[in-house]
């Protein structure tokens, strides 16, 4: 199972993106979160499956840090990127 197997998916090419819009980013968070769970249910491999949300997370919280013209000053309303 590969590590990056969420980061390569159109929706989070859509969150790391600055050309997105507000509505974009929202709808990309809601269908890689759907994207998570159903992982979650499919995988049987638990120490996979860590490795892919750990990775993931990792990848997110650098997105979290990086500057954005379009989400400048707002705040994370999406619990499960931010924790």
């Amino acid at each position: 199972m590969c590590m990056e197997r969420l980061v390569k998916t159109f929706s989070f090419r859509i969150l790391s993106s600055n050309d997105s819009s507000t509505a974009e980013q929202r709808n990309a968070t809601d269908d890689l979160i759907k994207k998570v769970i159903k992982m979650n249910t499919e995988e049987n491999n638990n120490i996979s499956l860590f490795r892919i949300l750990h990775y993931t997370r990792f990848r997110l919280q650098s997105l979290q840090e990086k500057p954005s013209s379009n989400r400048a000053g707002e705040k994370c309303g999406r619990t499960a990127l931010c924790h």
